[in-house]
């Protein structure tokens, strides 16, 4: 049976075929609305994460810019690696967050254009009712297109930022470690990133 079929056996026997476009129309357009909201949660998760990401970073830089240069100068190589990483994957994460927030486009509905065929009488009824139903299908067709390129930048932009913050707490614990205990900072690394895994592995069987 056609999905024509199906639609018609789904509404009332009384209902009209103006009727019918005009609840199609409706359907298609919550179907937009909630694409575009969706799309608004997605910028907003990506400037979220890129101000959290500049925070992380500012304070990285202002900590090293006021130490006394001798300590800083005293730091090993690996986590004077470890953090140079951290900050170049938070830089990343605040391009890619601002990438995918100027990058968003998608169209904005109904326009001025279909308010002037409306006022000139340029379509009957039905024929306006056809012409925004298959208006609004090019329109959800469009933004899934944009949603499925800014979930893409998300997931870029959330994990630079998961991995930046780690390797710069793994950085700061190799140094306390190493200053307060004697700690070589490879023992630290190894140690830290092995609970890391293990807490990971607990959390992917509690799922």
């Amino acid at each position: 049976m056609s999905s024509r079929s199906d639609t018609s056996d789904a509404l009332p026997a009384e209902t009209s075929a103006t009727e019918a476009l005009a609840n199609a129309v409706e359907e298609s357009r919550r179907e937009y609305d909630k694409k575009v909201e969706t799309m608004e949660e997605i910028d907003d998760k990506a400037m979220r994460s890129v101000r959290t990401a500049v925070i992380l970073a500012g304070l990285v830089i202002s900590a090293v810019g006021i130490s006394d240069p001798s300590v800083v100068g005293a730091t090993t190589v690996l986590p004077a690696v470890v953090g140079t990483l951290g900050v170049g994957t938070l830089t990343t994460s605040i391009v890619y967050g601002l990438g995918a927030y100027s990058a968003t486009q998608y169209p904005t509905g109904i326009g001025q254009l279909h308010r002037n065929d409306v006022i000139s009488g340029g379509y009957s009824h039905d024929e306006w009712l056809v012409n925004v139903l298959d208006e609004y299908g090019e329109w959800s067709n469009e933004i899934a297109g944009e949603l499925s390129k800014s979930a893409r930048y998300l997931q870029i932009v959330q994990f630079c930022l998961s991995f930046g913050i780690v390797a710069l707490l793994i950085a700061a614990s190799m140094v306390v470690m190493n200053r307060t205990y004697g700690i070589r900072p490879s023992i630290t690394f190894v140690a830290t990133l092995s609970s890391l895994f293990v807490v990971r592995t607990l959390i992917g069987k509690a799922d």
